[in-house]
């Protein structure tokens, strides 16, 4: 289940509240020539999709800025010789894995993010799985948020040629 929320003094940006634990991206099964998709990661994104989908989202169009919460309760149980906790997760593996589920739903292909940003909030055995999604029109604020300094540097630092040489191999 998906709770969709906007905000009167935020009109722009959509919240969505999903109590779902977080899964972070992970390559499947590999074999020969061949890497599989993993179970637990496609579980998680059709969840993602599924919640989204029944509070009937609105894909924005054009450029976007996406930013992720998240609480993720790790997983305890018996192993074959002992008790097994899951690891702490990162928070750039759980954006993956998200961004990924909602491609298609809250906006139409990844490449429109231009700004993205992720909060890990809490990782426990005892906490709460959810994710918190909030989706808005791009502000292009990436440049706002560097300092000075480093925006002067920027503009005169060397040009970049086109050196694809290292890609050749």
């Amino acid at each position: 289940m998906a709770v969709l929320i906007t905000l009167p003094y935020d009109k722009n940006s959509r919240y969505y509240v999903l109590w779902i634990n977080p899964e972070p991206w992970k390559v499947g099964p590999v074999s020969y020539k061949r890497v599989g998709k993993d179970p637990s990661l496609e579980a998680y994104q059709e969840a993602v999709r599924e919640a989204l989908l029944q509070s009937n989202p609105e894909q924005l169009p054009g450029k976007v800025d996406v930013e992720f919460w998240f609480w993720h309760r790790r997983v305890r149980y018996q192993g074959a010789k002992k008790v097994v906790v899951k690891n702490e997760i990162d928070a750039t593996n759980m954006q993956k894995a998200t961004e990924d589920a909602i491609q298609g739903v809250l906006l139409g292909n990844d490449r429109n993010v231009v700004n993205i940003t992720s909060h890990k909030m809490e990782d426990s055995e005892e906490t709460d799985g959810k994710v918190v999604i909030r989706i808005s029109p791009a502000t292009n604020a990436g440049m706002l948020n560097l300092p000075d300094e480093v925006e002067e540097q920027i503009k005169a630092g060397p040009r970049v040629e086109d050196n694809t040489d290292w890609n050749k191999w």
